[in-house]
Order: C-alpha cells, then structure tokens, then sequence
C-alpha cells in the first residue's frame, strides 16, 4: 500500500491474503490483511468491498494500537473515501499519518498523509489546510529522499497550478513527474503523466495539450474504468 495501486498484482495478492487470514493470524496481522484486500477490491473496480474491508481493517488496527498496522489501514480506509461528505475523516487520517510517519521514522506515510490533508482542504474549501499540507508534503519528500515522494510533491504541484490558471507551471510539473515516473518503472504513475495532459486540453479546449503518443498508450492499456473516462475525455 504505497500510493500507487499496481495491476499486476491483483491476480496474486488477493489470494495470498485469502490463505492467511484463514490461518486465523493475531489481530494487527489480520487488520494489514485486510487492508490489502481493500486496495485490491478497489483496483479491481469494486467500491463496497473495498469500503467494508478497509473500514473493518482501520477498526481492528485502532482498536489494538499497532501503530505500523494504523498506518497500512489508513492508507487503505483513505482510498475507500469516495465523496465529499468524508473530507473530515480525510483530513483525520491525513493528520495521523503524518504523525505516525514522523515518530515511526516513515517519512513516505507521512507523505501520503500529506497527500489526503492536501485533498481534504480542497474538499473543505479551506485553503490554509491547503498551504499547510504542502508545507508538510515539500518538507516529507525532502526528508524521504524517495523519487517516488518526489512524484507525488511534483504531480500535486502541478495540479494545483492548474486549478489557478498558471498552465506553464503546471505543464513543467508534468513533464517532470513522467520523468521521475520513467526512473520508477511504475506503468500506473507513468500513466498519470497522460491523465494530467487530458485534462490540461479539456480545461483549456486545446487538444494541443495532448502528447503525439497518448492514443497508441491508451490503446495498450488496460480497459479499466479509469483508463477509458481518461480516452473518452481526450476525445
């Protein structure tokens, strides 16, 4: 559970999960089972599981304490959040995150964390939550040294630039997200570099915006939910 759900380990991991918890593993174990299984029902497009299974994984880990086990379920519970009724419980678990990551010595928790207090102050309209999560998310992605903690700071950067009309920050942030996605070898993250591109051309009504290759790699990914509202909105 790392922020960026990954396709080819839906067929396997679910399955692994399975034979474990039907070991009867102690609570903690048993809760970050159960947080896997939620991020793979919502990767294979099936929101009640996923909402049932990270809600029963968060209650299990708060009600022990383990605080490993807390962050692995948040992350799951925070993915299942699906409308803006739940920015609160966002930002909650946004907050716990970032503290758990911090005195666990995981800096990429506390990235994500930061990730969710980011999204939950756009939720709530609040941009002080806003500026103080990308306070939190700069000073996480310096501190982790991970590209992929670089990744997300780049890829909210740009968002928000796009949401305030400054279109070259934001193609920039872009640009160098897919570079730092390429030095990952994630195909999901890689991805995101098209998704953004869509929605630069939607916003501005320029398909211009639209890298040359975007239909050949839309084509030769899978036909999952995600991936045909981004072809459908590149149209």
């Amino acid at each position: 559970v790392n922020g960026v759900t990954n396709l080819q380990v839906v067929r396997v991991v679910p399955e692994l999960c399975a034979r474990a918890l039907a070991m009867g593993p102690p609570p903690p174990t048993r809760a970050r089972l159960l947080a896997q299984l939620a991020v793979m029902a919502a990767e294979r497009g099936d929101p009640a599981e996923a909402a049932e299974r990270a809600a029963e994984a968060l209650a299990l880990a708060e009600e022990h304490g383990d605080p490993v086990t807390v962050l692995d379920a948040a992350q799951a519970r925070e993915l299942t959040l699906l409308d803006g009724g739940a920015a609160p419980e966002r930002l909650r678990l946004g907050r716990l995150a970032v503290a758990g990551g911090i005195e666990l010595g995981r800096p990429f928790s506390a990235v994500l964390g930061a990730g969710w207090q980011l999204r939950a102050g756009y939720e709530l309209a609040r941009l002080d939550v806003v500026d103080e999560a990308f306070g939190l998310l700069a000073r996480m992605a310096d501190r982790s040294g991970q590209p992929l903690a670089r990744w997300h700071l780049v890829r909210a950067t740009g968002a928000r630039a796009a949401l305030e009309g400054r279109f070259v920050v934001a193609r920039e942030s872009n640009r160098r997200s897919h570079e730092l996605a390429g030095s990952l070898g994630d195909a999901v993250a890689v991805g995101m570099y098209y998704a953004h591109s869509s929605y630069l051309g939607r916003l501005r009504g320029d398909p211009a915006e639209l890298p040359p290759e975007i239909w050949d790699v839309l084509a030769a990914s899978p036909a999952i939910p995600l991936i045909r509202a981004t072809a459908a909105g590149a149209l």
